[in-house]
């Protein structure tokens, strides 16, 4: 079941729509007012989703370019990567993903995933992680 948009938390997902324009686009909420939903440097009124643009005389009571709509259920590539960078880091953390020195964290960790399926990285930490291997 989708939110509603009385229930948006920062971090959320949200898809806005233009009118005439059939794919919507894809924001996440950075912050929230009593009123107000905002997306980076756009802003949408809390109850109706209407855009509001106040150079351009946009918002709830009038017109609007655009409207939000809370985006129905999670995006599970989001959900695996954010899952696995985790996990990479605890495991970074403790000394089972090895840096070369002088080597950033993000450069270790692309390194040992560059051009590894989905499949191979869920092996690979299950097999850091408990020390057996799948």
């Amino acid at each position: 079941m989708s939110k509603k948009l009385a229930e948006i938390a920062v971090g959320d997902f949200v898809l806005r729509w233009f009118g005439g324009i059939p794919k919507p686009m894809r924001l996440k909420v950075t912050q929230l007012t009593a009123d107000r939903i905002i997306c980076g440097a756009w802003e949408f009124d809390r109850q109706s989703g209407a855009e509001i643009d106040e150079d351009l005389g946009w918002g709830p009571s009038g017109v609007t370019g655009s409207f939000l709509e809370p985006e129905s259920g999670p995006d599970p590539e989001e959900d695996f990567r954010s899952g696995a960078l985790h996990r990479l880091a605890a495991l970074l953390d403790a000394g089972k993903i090895q840096r070369n020195r002088g080597e950033s964290i993000a450069e270790a960790l692309r390194r040992r995933l560059n051009r590894m399926t989905e499949e191979q990285v869920r092996r690979m930490l299950y097999e850091m992680e408990s020390g057996e291997p799948s």
